[in-house]
């Protein structure tokens, strides 16, 4: 369980680092660089985000000297932000709520006194 938190660590990394440098693009190495990866994140990274199916990654020039993020990876990247949202959201709610009950037991017993 905790190495798929790892890997979801490194997803969100890779998609922020790709929308922060926008159309202009970035090569992998400075990706790699930049985000200071390991060998294993390295070589995870490049198998996987520049397949033919839903690629995270578009080729932003026609040398392919450097990639953007793709339509698909940027829908991603917003799915995660929005979970993440609604989690805050959702433990702010639960905080209300538990706050609101525990009022509500002392108005009772008050009364009951």
């Amino acid at each position: 369980m905790f190495g798929n938190r790892l890997k979801e660590d490194i997803y969100i990394r890779v998609l922020k680092y790709a929308a922060s440098k926008g159309i202009g693009g970035f090569t992998l190495k400075e990706l790699n660089s930049d985000l200071n990866l390991s060998d294993d994140e390295k070589h995870f990274i490049e198998m996987n985000t520049m397949s033919t199916d839903n690629s995270v990654f578009w080729y932003s020039t026609p040398e392919r000297r450097k990639v953007t993020l793709s339509f698909d990876g940027r829908a991603m990247l917003l799915e995660h932000e929005e979970l993440r949202d609604a989690r805050k959201s959702s433990k702010r709610a639960m905080t209300i709520a538990i706050i609101s009950i525990i009022l509500n037991v002392i108005g009772i017993a008050y009364q009951l006194l």
